[in-house]
């Protein structure tokens, strides 16, 4: 689903099978060049920006080429034990920010059980 930070769900894709071919990353991937839906990419401007959760971290390859800033939660370098102040600031903003969307879907699926 595409959600605004306020809450509102601009547009929530169609059921997709749960299989390797259909993780989160692909089916943004189909979103950005799909041809017979609304296109994602016509409808976001450059310097537009989308939070997104770890597992669109394959997408932002494609985010980029699109002129769409993708912001996710950090991950910690192998050698490394903790974020950098700044970067655990930066990750605690976007994990507030993908709390919106989480509700949004608790809401969907409190409705449609």
């Amino acid at each position: 689903m595409l959600v605004f930070p306020d809450g509102y769900i601009w547009q929530a894709e169609a059921c997709f099978f749960a299989n390797s071919a259909n993780n989160d990353a692909n089916i943004l991937n189909s979103m950005l060049m799909a041809e017979t839906i609304p296109n994602l990419k016509s409808s976001m401007k450059q310097g537009d920006a989308m939070l997104l959760d770890r597992g669109f971290r394959d997408s932002t390859r494609h985010l980029e080429l699109a002129g769409i800033k993708a912001f996710m939660p950090r991950f910690i370098d192998r050698k490394e034990n903790q974020l950098t102040c700044e970067e655990a600031n930066e990750s605690r903003k976007v994990t507030m920010g993908r709390f919106v969307v989480e509700t949004a879907n608790g809401r969907l699926r409190n409705v449609f059980r």
